[in-house]
């Protein structure tokens, strides 16, 4: 799923490094789990986090085989998803098709390309990686209490769009 500040593109580069540092059978945290680029290559046991409950509302959701991800959303439709109440459909569609996966930065379109559809397609990939034991849940990384875990932490970037 394109996310803002997605690592897809270094992920495995990124996990190479974590999975080389990390102890056996030692807790992978990812504490803003965003995109779930890293969680998914990571090996278990692995807990994802995220402050966007809707964001885990989609997760959760995919995980326990809960929601069908639909193949087209209409600009209209998408401007009714913005005003609506967080769910898991709220945080596809906020996320999924958005311009450059910014939270609801207006409909993504372009020639020749269906971004719900890719957007179902990549969630769908990642999740045949996670497993019904891994964790997902909706938590403030400030207020995590763990011991013996390895940690992983995107920061936020500097002069770049706030995190709500």
């Amino acid at each position: 799923m394109r996310y803002l500040g997605g690592k897809e593109r270094i992920s495995k580069q990124v996990c190479t490094f974590l999975e080389s540092v990390r102890k056996p059978g030692q807790l992978f945290i990812d504490a803003t789990c965003g995109g779930l680029s890293i969680f998914s290559k990571m090996k278990s046991p692995k807990h994802a986090y995220d402050i966007k409950d809707d964001l885990i509302m989609l997760y959760k959701a995919i995980q326990s085989n809960s929601i069908t991800l639909p193949d087209n959303i209409s600009e209209e439709e998408y401007k009714f998803y913005k005003n609506s109440e967080p769910s898991a459909i709220k945080a596809f569609v906020g996320f999924g098709c958005s311009f450059l996966g910014k939270y609801f930065a207006g409909y993504a379109r372009g020639p020749n390309r269906n971004f719900t559809k890719n957007t179902k397609d990549s969630l769908l990939k990642k999740f045949k990686t996670i497993n019904d034991s891994d964790v997902i849940e909706h938590k403030d990384l400030f207020t995590l209490e763990v011991s013996n875990a390895l940690i992983y932490i995107d920061p936020p970037y500097a002069n770049t769009t706030k995190y709500n």
